[in-house]
């Protein structure tokens, strides 16, 4: 079993056993938001996964991140032009930095060049109803 494997059960054990209602919404202590390193006490053997956000920075901090990969990852499996999208959901599923200047920057991308193109207008048509 490697390391990523051991982080990720080591997080859905967190789920299962200490996660209340605090600790979802607002994360498992402040000084995990200042820095990780020093959240080692409260939330040990996170890693990088994709619970890790939720039990770092607690849902009011990381919806963006789950928001970002429930549209991607929906986009990306109903067309196939939306495809990289669905690449870089499966990206950050590995590497949850979404806060960092560079990840942010890659979903801000990933989505412009989406919801600029005229397969995501026909398709935002459809699901509502309106065909052109």
């Amino acid at each position: 079993m490697c390391i990523r494997d051991r982080y990720l059960l080591s997080s859905i054990a967190f789920i299962k056993d200490q996660l209340d209602f605090r600790t979802f919404i607002f994360g498992a202590d402040v000084s995990c938001i200042v820095s990780t390193g020093n959240c080692g006490q409260f939330a040990p053997y996170v890693g990088f996964n994709p619970f890790s956000p939720m039990i770092l920075y607690g849902i009011l901090i990381s919806w963006p991140y789950y928001l970002f990969l429930l549209f991607a990852l929906g986009f990306g499996v109903i067309r196939k032009e939306f495809w990289p999208l669905f690449a870089v959901a499966l990206l950050f599923f590995q590497r949850p930095s979404m806060f960092s200047a560079g990840y942010a920057t890659l979903a801000a991308m990933a989505i412009i060049v989406v919801v600029r193109s005229s397969s995501f207008k026909e398709l935002c048509l459809m699901l509502i109803g309106k065909r052109q």
